[in-house]
């Protein structure tokens, strides 16, 4: 094995995290570690109801009729996380507040 390359990288006990391009702002971005941020996340869906089933790093969520995925991904080219939530079902607008009320709790 190459000395360079990280030994858990293609371990499937240790996922990898994805990198992608989204729009974040302050409330869903952070230095924290995943592991933490998923923490972090069961404690807050937990608080407002809502049902949770996390795979690897994405949450996939329902909370009355609405349904919606959390992911945990890196940031390009930049040493931090950040959350991206995505609507699947539902409202928009209860969706709206719900995720806004998730991500003020997080405290990330």
């Amino acid at each position: 094995m190459d000395p360079t390359q990280d030994e858990d990288a293609k371990d499937p006990a240790f996922p990898e995290i994805r990198t992608i391009r989204f729009a974040f702002n302050c409330q869903t971005t952070t230095a924290v570690t995943p592991d933490i941020m998923i923490e972090r996340l069961k404690k807050v869906l937990d608080k407002n109801d809502v049902t949770w089933r996390f795979e690897n790093y994405l949450a996939e969520c329902e909370w009355g009729d609405i349904k919606f995925e959390v992911e945990i991904c890196k940031l390009p080219r930049m040493k931090m996380y950040g959350l991206r939530l995505k609507r699947n079902a539902g409202d928009m607008w209860d969706y709206k507040r719900l995720s806004g009320k998730l991500s003020s709790e997080l405290e990330l």
